[in-house]
């Protein structure tokens, strides 16, 4: 059988400190981010409303508040799976139209 007679088969491996290079944990340290990047906040959940009370609070169709929505007119939040919206966003539309 071919192999190493000290070790078995196993190629033989060098323990000595002299060969294993020296570094400096400082200098290999990756920099933490100081700050991470602030997220869009969810307002308070007694003043989201869903896309019925939405509609009702402007006096508009269900569907016209979903095309503001694609028209980026109207900020909508998602939460869980359903849809809802802030009442200063509803209130701040009222006012621009």
């Amino acid at each position: 059988m071919a192999g190493h007679a000290d070790t078995g088969d196993r190629p033989r491996v060098s323990t000595g400190s002299a060969a294993a290079p020296k570094y400096d944990a400082r200098a290999l340290a990756v920099p933490l981010p100081t700050a991470a990047a602030p997220r869009a906040a969810t307002p308070p959940a007694n003043t989201l409303m869903t896309v019925r009370e939405a509609a009702q609070h402007l006096r508009k169709a269900e569907r016209t508040v979903r095309l503001y929505v694609q028209q980026g007119r109207l900020r909508s939040y998602r939460v869980g799976g359903s849809v809802r919206f802030d009442r200063a966003d509803l209130d701040a539309l009222v006012v621009v139209r």
